[in-house]
């Protein structure tokens, strides 16, 4: 008889152990007796254990009750590595069979159940997870930022900074205002309502600004084009330093009068500049020196010339304000400022205004007024 209760007694052990069966939601427990000197198994009870439940329907708000499997399964089993430990609920720690406890959700979120902001809770015996707490559904489109979406502007659109799938697209600055993204100033990206970026100028010049030439920039705003570097022919000036030549624009770079001395030459260009080369004695090309150039050189502090002429060893030129001015020798006073000092750059004729024309030869100087 020892025997056989001991037998019993083993069996009933390996039942425990082994006999058991766990399923998803509900595990079966049989347990091994003796019943006229036999192992009889009975099923002894039914355990729930590790069901989650949910007090939202699949939108979240009606407060039914869901099943395990159909709300997200596979997170809580993935966050469930220590299955075969012994729990003990009201510890904190989420342990074994725990869906939760207390605070320690194993990691999981509304967000790991499709919802919105918000925050779960666990059930008293530890063995569900409480979503009522948590918004409904993520629904990108619908202007409010939930959980796990880089910005949400209202509607699906892409191309206004906050795409189709509420991410923030390339050249968007979205951060301070979630639901109205806004361009990127400074990102060489042109989007949105900016007319360029950086050097990012959209296929546009000069040209298509309306102007002859030069190099194109963008505003500091992203806003508008900055046309400072561009120049205008026709304008009566030559801007040299933005490209303009007088191949390209004659009119303002070309020489429109030519005006020869003794022993040297002056150009008047079309944007009122004078240029002189050649014998310089007495300073007669007006670049402020005594050496003689060849090739031209411009005529120092001179704008807004209409009228030059050279004479043997002084030049002198008319401007579009009636003023006339002269330089190189004056030892008989034929550059007209009052002394008989020799000058390198030019000098104001004195007392002398509405001059249209000049003439110049040896010592002598004279003006046509209009």
């Amino acid at each position: 008889m020892k025997e056989t209760h001991a037998a019993a007694r083993a069996g009933m052990n390996r039942g425990l152990r082994t006999g058991g069966r766990r399923s998803r939601g509900h595990g079966q427990v049989w347990m091994l007796v003796v019943v006229a000197g036999l192992l009889v198994p009975l099923q002894a009870c039914m355990l729930e254990f590790g069901g989650l439940v949910t007090e939202q329907d699949a939108s979240g708000r009606d407060g039914s009750v869901q099943d395990a499997e159909a709300v997200q399964d596979s997170a809580l089993e993935d966050a469930r590595p220590d299955a075969d430990i012994s729990p003990e609920c009201g510890n904190g720690v989420a342990e074994g069979d725990e869906a939760c406890d207390g605070s320690d959700f194993r990691g999981l979120s509304c967000e790991s159940f499709g919802l919105g902001n918000g925050h779960l809770a666990c059930s008293e015996d530890c063995s569900k997870l409480n979503t009522s707490g948590c918004e409904g559904p993520l629904t990108c489109g619908n202007g409010i930022l939930d959980l796990g979406e880089a910005c949400d502007d209202g509607n699906t659109v892409s191309g206004d900074g906050c795409s189709g799938q509420c991410e923030v697209e390339p050249g968007w600055d979205c951060t301070s205002v979630p639901n109205s993204c806004i361009p990127i100033c400074g990102d060489d990206m042109v989007v949105g309502s900016e007319a360029c970026d950086g050097n990012a100028l959209g296929g546009e010049d000069c040209a298509s600004q309306g102007l002859d030439g030069g190099t194109l920039a963008c505003a500091s705003t992203c806003d508008e084009f900055d046309v400072t570097g561009c120049y205008r022919c026709g304008d009566g000036q030559c801007s040299e330093d933005l490209g303009e030549t007088a191949a390209v624009c004659p009119a303002d770079c070309g020489a429109v009068a030519v005006a020869a001395g003794w022993g040297h030459s002056c150009a008047l260009r079309g944007d009122g500049a004078v240029f002189c080369w050649g014998r310089n004695s007495n300073g007669l090309l007006g670049d402020d020196t005594t050496t003689e150039r060849d090739s031209p050189v411009r005529v120092s502090d001179l704008t807004g010339v209409v009228f030059i002429s050279a004479g043997i060893d002084h030049t002198c030129a008319a401007t579009n304000d009636g003023t006339a001015w002269c330089w190189g020798r004056n030892d008989n006073g034929q550059l007209g400022d009052g002394t008989t000092t020799e000058r390198r750059t030019p000098v104001e004729v004195s007392e002398l205004t509405g001059v249209a024309r000049m003439s110049t030869w040896r010592s002598r100087t004279c003006a046509a007024t209009s």
